[in-house]
């Protein structure tokens, strides 16, 4: 349930931010970083979990694929299927009411992005930080 100021009740009650973040992350890339709306990168917090509530990613003019995962220290960790994209299409998704988010991120990681061959896909996220 959301409130007039932009937070989060989880099912437990607690408070959290809404933010939302954005990437053009391009061709064969292998774990894309994420800008805050607002400016910064996205980053691990430490014991805490990004939650996606919305997704969504559209590609350019040659067909490509999109992985959503969760990077530490390492190489990136799928946290969802690839999903492929039509040349100038896209995917997008937002969580139902008897959910409470679609991914989440390991604890203390980032969310990143990784493409197939293709073209830059442009994706934009919302998201809590539970």
């Amino acid at each position: 349930m959301m409130d007039r100021i932009g937070l989060q009740y989880t099912q437990t009650g607690e408070k959290v931010q809404i933010i939302t973040a954005f990437g053009n992350i391009g061709a064969s890339t292998a774990d894309g970083t994420l800008t805050i709306s607002g400016g910064g990168t996205l980053a691990g917090v430490t014991g805490r979990r990004w939650v996606i509530l919305a997704a969504n990613a559209i590609c350019g003019a040659t067909d490509t694929t999109v992985t959503l995962k969760s990077k530490g220290s390492g190489a990136g960790t799928a946290i969802s299927s690839a999903k492929a994209l039509s040349a100038n299409g896209g995917w997008a998704c937002a969580r139902g009411a008897s959910t409470d988010f679609l991914y989440a991120t390991n604890p203390g990681e980032a969310l990143t992005v990784g493409t197939g061959s293709g073209s830059t896909v442009g994706c934009d996220f919302t998201l809590a930080l539970i």
